[in-house]
């Protein structure tokens, strides 16, 4: 017997079959999806065509890959949910606009209730190159008893492959995240910096492990100069600052990751997405300060954790 691969068309055999079983075995790969103007002959110049497009390559790879893949969609369009519903994932519907943040947590909270879900992995629906390649390191990394949250790292020859602006404004991030963990104590002066800024996360499914990363955390009190666009969601980088707070095994992973060329030309092509980048930054950033005075409790800013 063989089984269709997805690299380049070459078929697996039966032995390659069994080890991706052994490899994936007890992962459930959580991701969202909410493209409303998607259809399958929609322009090609379409920003929700070439995304939907990319992120349903993901959802493919993951079903002939046999990995488990919880899909939360916020309001796509029936055509590609009917697409979707072609694969053998999960596909949960997230009603009432609530967000990625919200979507993200229903997705792991569906994700852990899997009897054989031992590894909870996020993941942005248009990084196919990563579960095609990263996740194998990822999963490598997370089969050690002493590891329980994983940050995957991009290669410096990855990062060259993205968005000029991009390269940039992640770059400083990283590096601007990682000095406010370590002037807050939360990371040591010796540790490797972490690549934030990458997207994925991995996880044991753990009570205390879960927890962390199914928080939600809002500003109740902040001055104006300390405002920041509500649109993007940070909980993915504060749960790595409580899991350090915590005490948790947080580990780096070098991976190799191309990001996708339609998506690379697209944001290229748009004058917008450099505004988006600088507030995206100084988002995460600002709220990054907030939320590690908020771990040492001897900030002036009050958040609350309405879990």
């Amino acid at each position: 017997m063989v089984f269709l691969s997805v690299d380049g068309g070459r078929r697996w055999s039966d032995a390659e079959h069994k080890e991706n079983e052994n490899m994936f075995g007890g992962v459930c790969v959580v991701t969202t999806t909410k493209f409303p103007g998607w259809s399958e002959n929609g322009p090609l110049y379409n920003i929700d065509k070439i995304r939907g497009d990319i992120a349903l390559e993901t959802i493919d790879a993951a079903s002939k890959r046999g990995i488990n893949m919880v899909v939360v969609d916020g309001g796509s369009s029936q055509s590609f949910l009917q697409r979707i519903l072609g694969n053998t994932i999960d596909l949960r519907l997230q009603e009432g606009g609530l967000g990625i943040s919200a979507s993200r947590v229903y997705g792991f909270t569906e994700a852990v209730k899997k009897t054989d879900t031992k590894v909870v992995v996020w993941m942005e629906p248009e990084k196919t190159d990563f579960l095609l390649r990263g996740l194998v390191s990822v999963l490598h990394i997370m089969r050690r008893r002493d590891v329980d949250v994983v940050i995957p790292k991009r290669s410096a020859k990855s990062l060259e492959k993205y968005p000029k602006y991009q390269q940039h404004t992640e770059s400083i991030g990283n590096r601007l995240w990682n000095e406010i963990l370590r002037s807050h104590g939360l990371l040591s002066p010796e540790s490797e910096d972490f690549d934030v800024f990458f997207g994925p996360r991995a996880f044991r499914n753990k009570l205390d492990i879960v927890d962390v990363f199914s928080g939600r955390y809002d500003f109740l009190e902040l001055s104006d100069e300390d405002m920041y666009s509500p649109v993007y969601d940070n909980l993915i980088f504060y749960s790595v600052m409580l899991s350090l707070n915590r005490g948790l095994a947080v580990k780096s992973v070098e991976v190799e990751y191309t990001p996708n060329k339609k998506q690379v030309d697209l944001e290229e092509a748009n004058i917008d997405m450099a505004k988006k980048r600088d507030a995206q930054l100084e988002g995460i950033v600002k709220s990054a300060v907030s939320f590690a005075n908020y771990l040492k409790k001897d900030s002036k800013r009050v958040l609350s954790n309405l879990k």
